[in-house]
């Protein structure tokens, strides 16, 4: 039962690590101009640039796809008897 939790909880933050990744590679409007509920966001889009706001989108992505990577190992490997 834990395993089925635990690797749904793990696979949702694999998708909004690749949300991230692949909208900010095909310059979704949601991600490269936020809306202001999304304020840090809107920040750092104010005062660095959109630059910034790409390479903080991507490294907060391949960050969130990479510990669910490790996250999943974990799992398998740790939930053998």
């Amino acid at each position: 039962m834990y395993f089925l939790f635990g690797f749904l909880f793990i696979i949702s933050f694999l998708v909004v690590g690749f949300i991230l990744v692949i909208g900010t590679y095909r310059k979704w409007p949601l991600l490269l101009d936020p809306p202001p509920i999304f304020e840090f966001h809107v920040m750092l889009k104010r005062k660095f640039g959109v630059k910034v706001l790409i390479i903080h989108n991507y490294i907060i992505g391949f960050t969130f796809i990479i510990v669910t990577l490790i996250g999943i190992c974990n799992l398998i490997f740790k939930s053998r008897p």
